[in-house]
């Protein structure tokens, strides 16, 4: 799972902006580069649970492994 993805199931740019903010969807729309804060990960999990998808800590800590290989 991509970091894209993890976003878009917890309900896309503007929903994570708005629910774990107050942040512009810019920061968000950053993240697939830069990586998913640790502090927002929680926040990210019960965003998409609530959409009735599963995301771990593990699914993003890989994401956000791939991000910082394709970085370098």
């Amino acid at each position: 799972m991509t970091i894209t993805e993890i976003i878009e199931a917890a309900g896309g740019d503007l929903e994570v902006a708005y629910h774990l903010g107050p942040m512009h969807t810019h920061t968000v729309e950053r993240w697939p580069k830069s990586g998913i804060p640790k502090k927002h990960w929680d926040g990210i999990i019960a965003l998409a649970a609530a959409r009735g998808v599963t995301i771990t800590v593990q699914d993003i800590w890989n994401a956000n492994k791939a991000a910082e290989t394709k970085a370098a």
